[in-house]
């Protein structure tokens, strides 16, 4: 993966071997108690495992409650800072690695 651009080029066309693919912003309804439900994420976002922040170029998960199902409100608040989607392997994907590398 040579020559990987390092910022977003509006004039980089496909040909020159690259498209840039990203996930949209989603509004999500918040809880009674200011909680998000990940059932309601993973309703929009299939394969979504949790959510995380930035602070200072260090990724910081959100506290998930697995007695109710819902993910917990940081520190800096819900729209404080970007909030990012943690998407796992697929079953598939994670029997696949396991037979080939063990």
């Amino acid at each position: 993966m040579d020559n990987v651009p390092s910022i977003i080029d509006s004039t980089l066309s496909p040909s020159q071997g690259w498209v840039r693919i990203e996930l949209e912003p989603v509004n999500i309804p918040l809880e009674q108690d200011d909680s998000i439900l990940l059932s309601t994420v993973q309703s929009v976002i299939p394969g979504a495992h949790g959510l995380y922040y930035k602070d200072n170029d260090c990724k910081k998960a959100l506290k998930y409650n697995g007695t109710t199902g819902c993910i917990l409100k940081g520190p800096p608040g819900w729209n404080s800072k970007p909030i990012y989607v943690v998407l796992g392997l697929s079953y598939f994907h994670i029997i696949k690695f396991l037979t080939q590398n063990f």
